[in-house]
């Protein structure tokens, strides 16, 4: 199959800071992939090369099979992109927003106007194509930008945490629009900090601190750690902690929490539960997930390291 995207030990510095450390990753066309990762993690800094804005990177990095350093403008015929920030006008128009970007790809004319029409009944904002892009609401304004991102028609789209700023019916709608894009056959690749958005893809890659420490099947990855984890919630860490080693468990202390990865079905919870219970106000069992395969790769939780 094409390659929509192949990295090959990327690596990029800003003054001595490394913020990409040896990234490599090949996304297939037509599936969708998520770079999971908390702030700081490089996966804006790889966005960025993949949009071409960075260039003064080593390694390579092929889009279609186009470099992207060698041959940036044929990599960009083939790349829409969605910024996390907004990138609209705010005093122009749905309409003149799009009929502008459209005008930087060398649309013109009846093709332009198509396009556009399209798009807006696409994306359902139709009714909403006369209004001022400082009018509308967050999730509106994603749709916008989506539809100028789509209007050259590329083969990849690229997304740097979209979902940011919206409320969760209007992040449920972004993303059902990009499930239907993905099915019609646009590749996608999209960063996120959010565990249950990078849980729906063919492709998810956990970055942290600049490396790309795995980049696999999320179903594939979650059941490499699939175990029962226990969770607690107490003040008295500590001495709950203790209680816990008694039993043959390894805790570990995080946030105000207890995790606890538990193997076989020899643990007695009710003798545990009668152990601990006036040292804890919270009990939990549950499958191991993202959020568990992330603090076993990094050693931090998300929001640790954010």
């Amino acid at each position: 199959m094409t390659h929509a995207i192949n990295t090959d030990s990327i690596s990029f510095y800003y003054k001595d800071f490394q913020a990409l450390d040896n990234v490599s990753f090949t996304l297939l066309e037509g599936q969708k992939m998520a770079l999971l990762g908390p702030n700081g993690s490089g996966k804006t800094t790889l966005f960025k090369i993949l949009s071409t804005l960075l260039t003064n990177y080593t390694g390579n990095a092929e889009i279609f099979s186009s470099g992207i350093a060698a041959n940036p403008n044929k990599v960009r015929e083939d790349i829409g992109i969605v910024f996390q920030s907004p990138a609209l006008d705010k005093e122009l128009t749905v309409y003149e927003n799009l009929r502008h970007h459209g005008h930087l790809y060398g649309l013109r004319g009846d093709t332009l106007k198509s396009r556009i029409n399209e798009l807006l009944e696409q994306m359902g904002i139709a009714d909403r194509q006369k209004d001022k892009a400082d009018i509308l609401s967050g999730g509106l304004k994603r749709r916008v930008e989506l539809a100028r991102a789509l209007l050259h028609k590329p083969k990849l789209l690229l997304m740097d945490e979209p979902s940011t700023g919206l409320d969760p019916s209007s992040r449920l709608e972004f993303w059902t629009l990009i499930d239907k894009l993905n099915s019609e056959g646009t590749s996608v690749l999209y960063t996120t900090h959010w565990f249950e958005e990078a849980e729906n893809c063919h492709q998810l890659g956990i970055l942290d601190k600049g490396k790309l420490l795995v980049c696999d099947d999320p179903e594939k990855l979650k059941n490499d750690v699939a175990k029962t984890v226990l969770v607690i919630r107490s003040n008295e860490l500590e001495s709950v902690s203790k209680i816990l080693q008694t039993f043959e468990l390894k805790p570990e202390i995080s946030n105000g929490k207890i995790r606890c990865e538990i193997e076989g079905t020899t643990l007695d919870f009710s003798k545990l539960l009668a152990e601990i219970n006036d040292s804890i106000d919270s009990f939990t069992i549950q499958k191991s997930s993202l959020a568990d395969l992330f603090i076993k790769l990094t050693g931090h939780e998300m929001e640790d390291h954010s």
